[in-house]
């Protein structure tokens, strides 16, 4: 291919080209963090909590495709899990060459840098939008960690408050990105952000990457986040097991795997709404 995959389709078509398990080599290495099945479903037009927030909808059409995808990568060898006791797998299996496609937030760009520069063969590399069942109506997932205030008293949420604000000015808020990985939470602070990793040694050798980070700002207009509802870190967990059965392992129905997971995450969702909601 002459470029990267821009569809669903091509990143199936590609990954299975390039996968030769006799060597174990693979089109794509799936770490099984349901960000990535979430991204997936958002790729494929869906969602995983519904608009008013009242219910899971990971069953729908979007979810279905989603893990009927990863379970044919899997069950024609296209694919390979990467288990979550190999540290840094992703990164080393794909600077081995062993790995055409990895799926990564932008925090792990500086890791892939470094381990493709201490890889026997290094080689230029680059980021792009993760492929779109319709790429002219792009979705990517949004995660991240949140800064909150608590209630307390009067003169610590206003100390709260001024740090907060202090922080997150341009040049602060800039500065904190380039050394922790993670995308500065001000557009105003992007430019600032941009040119420290296009400055950073560790990309010296690898410019498209480098270039790649600016446009990951530009993806922030087709974001969506997952479910900010309380109790949701369980529901994770039921969407992780469903993948690892259904699409891993070739275990059950697609359709009735992902039902089962929605009525037992809506029952956490309800056990864990605000009272009156």
């Amino acid at each position: 291919a002459e470029a990267p995959p821009k569809t669903l389709a091509e990143l199936e078509e590609l990954a299975c080209k390039a996968s030769d398990p006799a060597n174990e080599r693979y089109g794509l290495a799936w770490q099984n963090d349901i960000s990535n099945f979430a991204a997936l479903v958002f790729a494929n037009g869906g969602r995983v909590l519904s608009e008013d927030a009242k219910s899971y909808v990971f069953n729908s059409e979007a979810g279905v495709e989603a893990l009927s995808l990863l379970k044919r990568l899997f069950e024609n060898k296209c694919a390979v899990e990467i288990p979550s006791a190999e540290r840094n797998g992703e990164q080393t299996r794909f600077a081995a060459q062993k790995v055409l496609f990895t799926m990564s937030s932008s925090t792990g760009l500086r890791f892939y840098a470094d381990a493709v520069a201490k890889s026997d063969k290094p080689f230029r590399f680059t980021y792009v939008m993760f492929p779109q069942k319709d790429p002219a109506k792009p979705v990517v997932d949004i995660y991240g960690a949140s800064w909150s205030v608590f209630k307390s008293t009067p003169e610590k949420e206003l100390a709260s408050w001024l740090f907060l604000k202090a922080f997150t000015e341009p040049d602060n808020i800039a500065g904190w990105a380039n050394a922790s990985s993670y995308m500065a939470v001000r557009k105003s602070a992007a430019p600032k952000a941009i040119e420290a990793v296009k400055a950073d040694e560790r990309f010296k050798d690898f410019p498209e990457a480098a270039e790649a980070y600016a446009r990951l700002y530009d993806m922030v207009a087709y974001g969506a986040v997952e479910a900010p509802v309380a109790g949701y870190d369980p529901v994770r967990k039921l969407m992780s097991e469903v993948v690892t059965a259904v699409a891993i392992k070739g275990e059950g129905d697609v359709k009735e795997a992902l039902d089962k997971a929605v009525a037992e995450a809506n029952a956490v969702l309800k056990e864990n709404a605000p009272s009156g909601y």
